[in-house]
């Protein structure tokens, strides 16, 4: 990003991002994207992701969710209320 500033001078920034995932995300884009919204829409609304996944299905990480329990709990976290651990 570059700034202008007096007498055609400017000053500019820049930031570089290293990331790792897990190779299993790598080739499965659509397990990264929910496990991505689960954890950004329980942050959203205060849940603690853990421990209402060890409540619903007896787990601690996103990544032992089936493709359609997870659709299944973003559709629920998005709604009016969000989920509560049951």
């Amino acid at each position: 990003m570059k700034v202008g500033e007096a007498n055609y001078g400017s000053r500019d920034a820049s930031v570089n991002l290293e990331l790792e995932l897990d190779s299993s995300l790598v080739g499965a884009p659509d397990r990264l994207k929910e496990r991505i919204a689960l954890n950004a829409i329980a942050d959203r609304k205060q849940i603690s992701l853990p421990e209402l996944l060890t409540a619903r299905f007896q787990i601690q990480e996103p990544s032992g969710l089936t493709i359609t329990e997870a659709s299944s709990l973003i559709d629920e976290l998005k709604g009016p209320g969000g989920a509560v651990a049951r």
